[in-house]
């Protein structure tokens, strides 16, 4: 196992192929991380971690968990920080990453984008959290990745 960093970023989860698969949500303060956070956990996704992301990677592979303080807690806005509403997961696996910017048009035929967390090459994506489809795109996202990446 690597060393550990903190990351300003969220992680949810969503069982797939028998596996739970990590979403790191970056943006900066006020992007929507939590809002979609909150919007993946009321769709049956799981809460890693919101806001600050313990990382390290561990046989090649990248995974997260929350800082202990901030286990099982997500900030909602207008109502503070709250405990999760739905069972958290402890870690995960992070096999995509999602730079968040509302309203940004996306592009049409985009390359293939990677971010680099804890040293390695992540799948990587660009998302509007306040359109109404962004779940379903990171679903989408997570189903095509290849089964070795």
């Amino acid at each position: 196992m690597s060393g550990e960093a903190i990351l300003h970023a969220s992680l949810i989860a969503r069982q797939y192929r028998h596996h739970w698969h990590g979403v790191l949500l970056f943006g900066p303060s006020g992007a929507g991380k939590s809002h979609l956070a909150l919007k993946a956990v009321q769709a049956g996704w799981r809460l890693v971690a919101d806001d600050r992301v313990l990382v390290w990677t561990e046989q090649a592979s990248a995974y997260g968990r929350a800082p202990d303080p901030l286990s099982g807690l997500i900030e909602v806005r207008g109502l503070g920080v709250i405990k999760a509403p739905a069972p958290v997961l402890a870690f995960c696996q992070i096999r995509l990453t999602a730079l968040l910017s509302p309203a940004k048009a996306a592009e049409r035929w985009p390359d293939a984008r990677y971010e680099t967390v804890a040293g390695l090459k992540i799948a990587a994506l660009t998302l509007d959290p306040f359109c109404e489809l962004s779940l379903s795109k990171l679903s989408l996202a997570l189903e095509h990745l290849p089964v070795g990446e």
